[in-house]
């Protein structure tokens, strides 16, 4: 399939999701950007604030996310812009920057020619 014909389906998914624009994804998109914003505050500890989750109590983040602190650093930049979700979701369905291209592959012959989709 050729871009050309990808771009219709493409064009008609971004406009019939457009509303949904400013709306949560998951439940927990609030929970990764405090963490983000407080990232910008204590790099060194992005998870060092308390947060009323599951349990009811106030509990230290680390205490209850488990994950890890790459998520507060990899939105740090969605916190600096303001915490707006939109923008966590363009950057995390498309890290590349906004701009989506396909990427040249090399051929054993030496030849490139762009990339068809997935190799596996």
């Amino acid at each position: 399939m050729t871009l050309r014909l990808a771009v219709p389906g493409i064009f008609l998914a971004g406009l019939l999701l457009l509303p949904f624009l400013s709306k949560p994804y998951t439940i927990d998109d609030p929970l990764f950007l405090r963490e983000a914003a407080h990232a910008l505050a204590d790099p060194l500890h992005p998870a060092d604030f308390e947060q009323v989750w599951n349990a009811g109590d106030r509990q230290k983040l680390s205490q209850f996310l488990l994950g890890g602190t790459l998520p507060a650093y990899v939105l740090a930049p969605v916190a600096a812009l303001g915490g707006r979700e939109c923008f966590g979701h363009a950057g995390a369905r498309n890290p590349g920057g906004g701009v989506c291209l396909p990427a040249p592959r090399r051929h054993p012959g030496g030849r490139s020619r762009p990339a068809r989709g997935h190799p596996l």
